[in-house]
């Protein structure tokens, strides 16, 4: 199935052109001449990536990367701005709204291309990942996982179908709170305001009827989604051998916690530092770690920070009383170590490493 691109810009000969050459290289293209237009066509088609031009009259590609990121349908859709506007302020501002990648105008057809296609394999990699992810809770043999939507579940593994005797469509058919002994009406209240996101997680012990109205000790765990602008529950539930209670606990632990590291809309790092008391200092050093791997000096560091303020390397060359020679050579250290073919890619990787501050 062919690749979607939508084109948003006001200069048609720029948008006719790469039109064409997209279209050439396979892919289904949609254009619009401005910002509005652009907004309908990317709910209309669902584009996997938006070029998008910033200086348009009256809605700028700021202004449409913000609507689209309201919208649940368009919200996570790469997005590449198109701009002659080069100067690191612009760069960071772009970056500290989420925008996936920069091209300068004027931009060659090799790097249209090339970040196209990046940004296009990055996002499909995102999926895989998260797919695989799931799947391989699906198919656990010790948590019993369920998608709750539109007040119904939607998913159950057969784990959860063992442990409970019933499948997705008969619990469906039922009141999931009838087979509930202990606190019935403070779990329906929990659940119920977990759906809704006023309460953002649930985990707790307690004790339900199976279909064959077996009472089984169980740790039920839930945390609020939102997709598609539709409210949600992903959770799992995990049988505790009454037998012996605490060794069962302490394998508990172990897949809750794998299974809270998938089920957090945050980076790994902050779902550890929320069970363990943040790991804040941790993070950081890692950071310093990367910093000394690349091999970054502390004169290419001054040097980037001088570059990301939006000097020049004759004015950094004055500032820091330095041949303009020198800092040609610092900055082509930076871009090689860092990875970076442009200053929209050196300004965002001191944003992620705390060199500069948005």
């Amino acid at each position: 199935m062919k690749k979607k691109i939508l084109i948003i810009d006001d200069f048609t000969a720029l948008l006719d052109e790469v039109s064409e050459f997209l279209s050439l290289e396979g892919y289904k293209v949609y254009t619009a001449k401005d910002g509005a237009e652009g907004i309908q066509k990317a709910i209309q088609y669902l584009p996997d990536l938006i070029l998008c031009d910033i200086e348009m009259p009256i809605m700028n590609g700021y202004d449409v990367y913000r609507t689209l990121e309201k919208i649940p349908d368009t919200a996570t859709i790469p997005v590449v701005f198109l701009t002659a506007k080069a100067t690191p302020q612009d760069f960071r501002y772009g970056l500290s709204l989420g925008v996936d990648d920069y091209l300068t105008k004027p931009f060659t057809i090799e790097e249209l291309t090339a970040t196209i296609k990046k940004r296009i394999e990055k996002v499909e990699r995102t999926y895989k990942n998260a797919n695989d992810k799931f799947a391989s809770f699906a198919d656990n043999p010790i948590i019993g996982m369920y998608v709750y939507l539109n007040n119904s579940f939607v998913f159950f593994n057969e784990k959860l179908q063992n442990i409970l005797g019933y499948t997705l469509e008969e619990i469906n058919n039922i009141s999931i709170f009838d087979i509930v002994i202990t606190d019935k009406e403070k779990i329906k209240k929990e659940f119920n305001n977990c759906y809704l996101g006023h309460q953002q997680n649930i985990y707790t012990e307690i004790q339900i009827f199976n279909k064959n109205k077996k009472p089984i000790l169980i740790e039920f765990f839930a945390k609020h989604i939102e997709t598609n602008g539709k409210n949600g529950i992903i959770g799992g539930v995990i049988e505790i051998n009454t037998k012996n209670k605490e060794k069962s606990n302490n394998i508990n632990h172990n897949k809750i916690k794998s299974v809270l590291e998938y089920l957090t809309d945050e980076d790994k790092a902050l779902i550890e530092g929320a069970m363990y008391g943040g790991n804040q200092k941790e993070i950081e050093q890692q950071d310093k770690q990367i910093l000394k791997k690349i091999g970054i000096t502390k004169r290419e560091i001054e040097v980037l920070k001088l570059i990301c303020s939006g000097l020049t390397n004759s004015e950094i060359a004055e500032k820091l009383f330095l041949s303009k020679r020198t800092i040609d050579r610092h900055r082509a250290n930076i871009m090689d170590k860092t990875n970076s073919g442009n200053t929209a890619k050196l300004v965002a990787f001191a944003i992620k490493y705390k060199l500069v501050d948005i």
